[in-house]
């Protein structure tokens, strides 16, 4: 019998070794990013999506890592979008 994890990660992974789709972690990040990105502070992005920062920051982080990319500029008093953070915010924009 399966294991469970070994059914979904063969179900979830596509013939080229990739996810077939986003999982629901990676879709949350994507939110949070968001959420930053119109709010121009991940303080308030965090207190918009009942969060603490720290978690805030650390899921902004992990999707930068994730798309090997900084997605935003910090400064002391907030984030602006990088070109690449632009282009990703348009991108979801229109989904």
């Amino acid at each position: 019998m399966r294991s469970w994890r070994t059914w979904q990660t063969k179900r979830n992974v596509s013939s080229y070794g990739e996810s077939s789709f986003p999982s629901v972690v990676n879709l949350e990040l994507y939110r949070i990013f968001y959420y930053t990105a119109k709010a121009g502070s991940i303080s308030k992005a965090a207190q918009q999506l009942h969060m603490a920062q720290p978690s805030a920051s650390l899921a902004v982080k992990q999707l930068e890592d994730s798309l090997q990319t900084n997605l935003f500029h910090r400064t002391p008093r907030g984030v602006s979008l990088t070109s690449e953070g632009r282009t990703l915010f348009a991108y979801i924009e229109q989904a």
